[in-house]
């Protein structure tokens, strides 16, 4: 069945596969103006929960909503839903709601994806984008306060929660079967790391090589002349 301009798989009702696909893949789906995209999935996801007809389907959401990743992906969701309401008048609020929201929405329909894809290569497809999903939700949250349209504490809220995420988002990846997969033949490897490479990475990290890719003075030539 062909719907917006992809592919969807027969497990889901008609009548809901437009829908689903806004929360899946609200940056290529093109069945609407990007303005009234917007507006759709603002206006489908504060209703909190879709109407399911099919039954199989709704088992399949009751055992996503068990994993420990997917519950603390509804404690963002909900984190995200204050934020996003709490913005003040701004010419800049709606477009900032909506990537706060959004992206909140899509990190829960990547999990599914993930849980329903089977094959290594696609549930890690599916984890990498829920990664910038949650920074790019972050960095609307943090670019509100620095426009003064946020409080600083939802940005403190906001990291505290992406990072009781991320520690149940990495035991969930690792959990990810590497030996059933296929060939893509797109000459891209995913990979999950161990504690212990981890721990190696972070004793061969060269700080001072990093911070050579910094140039003084670049940032001396902003300084306004006149200034010593």
């Amino acid at each position: 069945m062909q719907m917006c301009g992809f592919q969807m798989c027969g497990c889901f009702e008609p009548d809901m596969i437009c829908i689903f696909n806004l929360f899946a893949h609200p940056h290529i789906c093109t069945f609407a103006h990007p303005r009234v995209r917007t507006l759709i999935l603002f206006a489908h996801l504060k209703s909190a929960h879709l109407h399911i007809k099919s039954p199989s389907m709704s088992r399949r959401l009751d055992k996503y909503e068990k994993l420990p990743v997917y519950q603390k992906s509804q404690e963002l969701f909900d984190l995200a839903e204050i934020i996003a309401d709490a913005l003040r008048e701004d010419k800049m609020k709606e477009h900032l709601a909506a990537q706060i929201f959004t992206n909140a929405a899509l990190i829960q329909a990547k999990i599914a994806g993930a849980e329903g894809g089977g094959l290594y290569s696609l549930r890690m497809q599916n984890a990498v984008l829920i990664k910038l999903a949650v920074q790019d939700m972050f960095n609307a949250v943090s670019f509100a306060s620095m426009v003064k349209i946020n409080e600083e504490d939802y940005v403190d809220l906001m990291r505290d929660k992406v990072e009781e995420f991320r520690l149940v988002f990495i035991d969930w990846i690792r959990s990810f079967d590497k030996t059933y997969d296929i060939p893509d033949n797109w000459a891209i490897r995913f990979d999950t790391s161990t504690p212990e490479q981890e721990k190696l990475e972070e004793l061969m990290f060269d700080e001072d090589r990093f911070l050579d890719d910094f140039d003084e003075d670049d940032f001396e030539d902003d300084e306004p002349e006149g200034e010593e």
